[in-house]
């Protein structure tokens, strides 16, 4: 358990100036709306610096915004999506994000809870971006 997480922060890189929840809040708006409206060209605004894009801890990791748009048509089916977001934690660049997501696909409803770990440059830009979730179907 312990060497599990600290190799999730092993490759972080905290710098002085710190994000701000007002910051976090404005990038997971945007998130948001990247997904409810299948939005890629916002996919790529949210991840075109970041390199290293982790859904899942086996899946292969998306290294360029191509990779990751790949990765996000995945949600071209969904619909009906509800998602909600509680920030666990901010330290320096690096925040830790609870979220929980409804959503319709083309077979039936599923209910996600998961931790976003995410870090952002000096520029606001997501760095790094990785997701832990657990998931339940519906039918």
């Amino acid at each position: 358990m312990y060497r599990f997480i600290l190799e999730l922060w092993r490759d972080v890189e905290v710098t002085s100036s710190a994000i701000t929840n007002t910051e976090l809040c404005s990038w997971l708006r945007l998130l948001a709306r990247a997904w409810s409206t299948k939005n890629f060209d916002i996919v790529e605004q949210l991840f075109h610096k970041c390199t290293k894009y982790v859904e899942a801890p086996f899946r292969e990791p998306g290294r360029n915004v191509q990779d990751i748009i790949e990765i996000w048509r995945e949600i071209e089916d969904h619909s009906d999506l509800d998602l909600a977001f509680d920030i666990i934690a901010i330290s320096g660049r690096v925040a830790v994000v609870n979220y929980f997501a409804t959503y319709s696909d083309r077979k039936q409803s599923q209910k996600s809870d998961g931790i976003y770990v995410i870090e952002f440059d000096d520029d606001g830009n997501c760095r790094t971006f990785r997701q832990w979730s657990v998931s339940i179907h519906e039918d």
